[in-house]
């Protein structure tokens, strides 16, 4: 029996989609994935590659991913357990899990890498059913991060890994000619975008307080130098609209703010810092919360 089975025979896996074209995404996605994705990969690729090193992987293992979007991240672990191993990601999102159910199948990987429709705060698993578990980016999107935290623990037998990084939008910068602006968007991502956006400052005393032992944190300094993958990341176009129809921010101003980065891009010196906290550690090999 695979170690990953749901507790409740009723959550059997959603049925796989078609194959679709990696260019093509479900229409309810596209216009927030596309712009600067391809960009920012490449900024986020060093904590990512670094948090999978954290789990400390073996080949048979099974692995469990939080918040898995479409499966870039899933299919980068099953590499890591080889052919014995599994690893199940979990997302809220349909259109998120159904691109990662193509790319598994697309990747030869179906049998052993699977993806469902799954709520954080009631994980469908047995206690103890993964070696380790993992959530990038995920904690700043839940207005209950603890109860997931818990959740992950449970699923984790004893002596397994829980591994976590994500963003804390309160370091964020950007240099601007309009740090008002920016203190605005700030602002304004904090109280009305992000239900947790200061998450990544968190992550530690979360873990201390579920009772895991060796924990190791590191903050990763994210430069983003190009204009794509700094609306990407920053959702800039959510925060912006969002200004303008609050009335907190004039067209001319915001105009303004716009040309100055799009002149910073053009001459080459734009520059945006994000810091990403990774936190990791290990299940007490007496768990007390399974």
């Amino acid at each position: 029996m695979n170690p990953s089975a749901p507790a409740s025979s009723s959550l059997s896996p959603p049925p796989v989609p078609p194959a679709a074209p990696e260019d093509a995404p479900p229409a309810e996605e596209a216009p927030r994935r596309r712009v600067g994705i391809s960009d920012a990969a490449p900024l986020l690729a060093p904590a990512k590659l670094r948090s999978y090193d954290l789990m400390r992987l073996q080949e048979g293992q099974s692995v469990l991913e939080v918040g898995c979007g479409p499966g870039i991240d899933t299919l980068a672990l099953a590499a890591r357990v080889g052919e014995t191993g599994f690893v199940m990601g979990i997302d809220s999102a349909k259109a998120s899990i159904e691109r990662a159910e193509c790319r598994a199948l697309a990747a030869g990987l179906g049998a052993r890498v699977r993806h469902r429709i799954v709520n954080a705060l009631a994980l469908p698993f047995r206690d103890a059913s993964f070696d380790a578990c993992r959530s990038e980016r995920t904690f700043q999107l839940l207005a209950q991060p603890a109860r997931a935290l818990t959740e992950m623990v449970r699923v984790t037998r004893p002596g397994g890994r829980i591994v976590l990084l994500d963003l804390d939008w309160g370091s964020a910068s950007i240099d601007t000619p309009f740090p008002d602006v920016e203190r605005l968007f700030k602002r304004l991502l904090a109280e009305h975008l992000l239900p947790n956006p200061f998450s990544g400052r968190t992550l530690y005393r979360l873990l201390r307080e579920q009772g895991v032992q060796e924990i190791e944190t590191e903050s990763v300094a994210i430069a983003v130098t190009a204009l794509p993958a700094l609306r990407h990341l920053a959702h800039l176009d959510r925060i912006e609209s969002l200004a303008l129809e609050r009335a907190l921010l004039s067209e001319t101003r915001l105009a303004a703010w716009r040309a100055a980065l799009v002149e910073a891009d053009a001459a080459g010196t734009l520059f945006a810092q994000l810091i990403l906290v990774l936190a990791a550690g290990n299940i007490p090999p007496h768990n007390n919360n399974i």
